[in-house]
């Protein structure tokens, strides 16, 4: 039984060639066997070959025994918070890796995102741990994701997050300094003198029922650095099981990435990227809206 996929080209692949589509759903491996079968790749009725250059409104048809069946890669479309010619920022939902994982080969917000821009090459700036949510920020070419890292390391590109966490804070704002390493478990994080530098520093925005509002910077970046830090405070995040957090309110990591601040890599024009909080902890939030308006909605400055 055979297994076929059929779209048709629109205007931004005009001039592209069909290789340089399927790129971006399928491996090198799977585009050489498509090549070999007889209906293999098919444009507008007729057999052809991955250098052949398409034009809006062809139609391109994909098709494979099933026993070989390809795992076509998800076409949703991202949550695009900003994008220049350099750049593009979205909201990444709780749930949606970074990356293609174990079980998520083609739903990964990276592949989401090169799929959107039609097989065009990006690079990750910093990263999101898979439950949470927010601004994530890809390069589309080389130099600009150097200047973005750079801009990193001297402290001009900075991410801010929303936080719930248990209990109530005996200080309202801190700086925390820890040296972190990963546990023998290889899954958590540990304090370690011999580990790595991670500064972070929070300020509680408002106590509410049994939980904190908590709106936390990181000056470095460290795997799971919030989450083992407001841990290491003994107030874990709402919904985090690997930390200690308790899910009555919210099932996972109660923490969202709601504000991006950088400079335009070639323009050197200051940029504020917001992302509205996910509908999971906007719920939590709701009595506090009003006082707290400034990380609910979405803006470019």
């Amino acid at each position: 039984m055979k297994k076929e996929f059929v779209y048709q080209i629109n205007e931004k692949q005009d001039g592209m060639t069909i290789k340089a589509i399927l790129s971006s759903s399928f491996t090198r491996k799977e585009i050489s066997r498509l090549k070999f079968m007889e209906e293999g790749i098919v444009l507008n009725g007729t057999r052809t070959r991955t250098n052949t250059i398409v034009h809006a409104e062809d139609i391109l048809k994909i098709c494979f025994d099933e026993k070989d069946q390809i795992h076509f890669c998800s076409m949703n479309t991202p949550d695009i918070l900003y994008e220049d010619d350099d750049l593009i920022v979205i909201n990444k939902p709780s749930g949606m890796p970074v990356h293609p994982s174990k079980g998520h080969v083609d739903d990964d917000a990276g592949t989401m995102v090169q799929n959107y821009l039609h097989g065009v090459k990006i690079h990750t700036v910093g990263r999101l741990d898979q439950e949470v949510s927010g601004c994530m920020m890809y390069a589309k070419s080389q130099p600009a994701c150097a200047r973005m890292q750079s801009q990193r390391a001297q402290g001009i590109l900075t991410k801010e997050y929303i936080a719930l966490a248990e209990g109530s804070f005996s200080t309202d704002k801190d700086r925390v300094i820890l040296y972190m390493s990963k546990d023998t478990d290889g899954m958590h994080m540990t304090e370690d003198p011999d580990g790595k530098k991670s500064i972070t520093e929070y300020e509680v925005l408002q106590e509410c029922d049994g939980y904190s509002i908590v709106k936390v910077k990181i000056i470095t970046g460290r795997r799971h650095q919030i989450r083992f830090v407001l841990k290491h405070l003994g107030h874990p995040l709402l919904g985090d099981v690997l930390y200690g957090g308790k899910t009555e309110k919210i099932k996972r990591v109660a923490l969202h990435a709601y504000r991006l601040t950088f400079v335009q890599p070639f323009t050197k024009e200051k940029m504020i990227v917001q992302a509205p909080l996910p509908e999971d902890m906007g719920k939590l939030l709701q009595k506090h809206e009003e006082k707290n308006a400034d990380f609910t909605g979405k803006c470019v400055l």
